[in-house]
């Protein structure tokens, strides 16, 4: 269901023009972008991020709030 939900967020903002900070594909993807999925294809949370699958780690950390300035430089962008 997780991915389900996922999966209509990233359609809702596409189809409405909306900004999305898309933290599970940003936690989905290793440093070098590579997807991390199971065998059906479901999003997983890289290893490198989390140590409990829940807390970010420091990597974790940094990688979210890139993530974060970068959308709100852009969003400054267009106003």
């Amino acid at each position: 269901t997780r991915q389900a939900y996922n999966d209509l967020v990233r359609e809702y903002c596409a189809a409405h023009g909306q900004w999305l900070l898309d933290i599970a594909a940003l936690e989905s993807h290793d440093d070098a972008g590579n997807p991390i999925v199971d065998s059906h294809g479901m999003e997983l949370q890289y290893a490198g991020y989390s140590s409990d699958g829940g807390h970010l780690t420091s990597a974790g950390s940094v990688k979210m709030a890139k993530a974060y300035w970068k959308l709100l430089a852009e969003i400054a962008k267009t106003r």
